[in-house]
């Protein structure tokens, strides 16, 4: 009976408490590791990549793979071109079952 005295006095839904303004949200100021294009945000969304796969029990990527990716990655080349490279490098490398992958 307390509790629902309590949940009608009070509302506690998501929308009340967390208001997207960032008037009542804690994490607002905070920058989004999931969607920001800092160089920290990439490298923990590549972790994160990584440890997805452990999971899933997925073989990781072989070491000139990711050697390839990382040298990419120092290149001042925008991410559809860095894509297209990668594309190219992988088609090369391990051929293509398809011709689904695309870089749209």
């Amino acid at each position: 009976m307390w509790l629902n005295f309590v949940a009608k006095i009070h509302d506690f839904g998501y929308d009340t408490v967390m208001t997207k303004d960032g008037k009542n949200d804690p994490f607002a100021h905070l920058p989004s590791m999931m969607t920001d294009d800092t160089p920290e945000a990439r490298a923990w969304r590549s972790e994160q990549a990584n440890v997805d796969a452990d999971i899933e029990g997925l073989e990781q990527s072989a070491p000139e793979d990711i050697a390839f990716n990382d040298a990419l990655d120092q290149l001042d080349i925008s991410d559809e071109e860095k894509m297209e490279r990668l594309i190219t490098y992988f088609r090369e490398k391990y051929g293509a079952a398809d011709d689904t992958i695309s870089s749209e």
